[in-house]
């Protein structure tokens, strides 16, 4: 197993740059080469950090070029805005969106990555706003 370590500079839009004026990420990922079977995987931890609070705004998995596992997405100071998993590059089981550092949205997806099971929202003070019941991306129910 080959471990590589690459320190990439971006722009506000998440793009690599060499103008040091235009800093405002650091990304930092470990690249593996795992060979299963004859078959050689590529497999890359990433940590994106906020350079001015040196906070940690997304952390991922990349498999042979698609998300893999849990991926959660931070603002600037550190809070969590989004949560969840991938499988094979898709969105799949449960979702959080988050506000305030409290729950927006609940999803659920299945792998064919649509809506499926519970669906909720909420409002800022905690009340639900929205709760639907989903199967393969179809509204079987909305309760409210």
């Amino acid at each position: 197993m080959n471990e590589i370590k690459i320190r990439k500079f971006l722009d506000k839009k998440f793009k690599e740059t060499s103008e040091e004026e235009n800093f405002c990420y650091e990304e930092i990922s470990l690249i593996y080469k795992i060979k299963i079977n004859n078959f050689v995987n590529e497999v890359k931890i990433q940590k994106i950090f906020y350079l001015k609070t040196k906070k940690i705004v997304e952390k991922n998995c990349i498999v042979n070029g698609k998300f893999q596992g849990i991926r959660e997405i931070f603002d600037k100071n550190g809070n969590i805005i989004l949560r969840g998993a991938y499988l094979d590059g898709k969105k799949v089981g449960l979702w959080h969106e988050y506000e305030n550092n409290k729950i927006k949205i609940r999803v659920a997806f299945d792998e064919e990555e649509k809506f499926s099971g519970l669906y909720k929202e909420y409002y800022q003070d905690g009340s639900l706003k929205e709760e639907c019941i989903y199967i393969k991306g179809n509204l079987i129910k909305k309760y409210k």
